[in-house]
């Protein structure tokens, strides 16, 4: 799933309780959870409140639909030669 933050500019501590919630949920519903287009106060909001490891992070709503799309290809090893 991806987040476009391109329209936040402030987060409550509400709200970065819902985005630690979903960190940790959407993984084990076999998802996962970019962010992109972080501002600046909201990145970091986010890095003080201790979860800006539990994200994915893009600059880009581009760069993290296509991060989602690895993520959820299949991975198939290589051929033996």
């Amino acid at each position: 799933m991806v987040l476009d933050m391109s329209g936040v500019d402030y987060v409550s501590s509400s709200g970065l309780q819902v985005l630690a919630a979903a960190a940790t949920s959407l993984p084990a519903a076999r998802g996962g959870l970019v962010l992109c287009c972080l501002s600046e106060p909201v990145r970091i909001a986010i890095e003080l409140a201790g979860i800006l490891d539990a994200f994915a992070i893009e600059l880009s709503r581009e760069e993290a639909a296509n991060r989602v799309h690895r993520q959820r290809s299949p991975s198939f090893p290589s051929p033996p030669q």
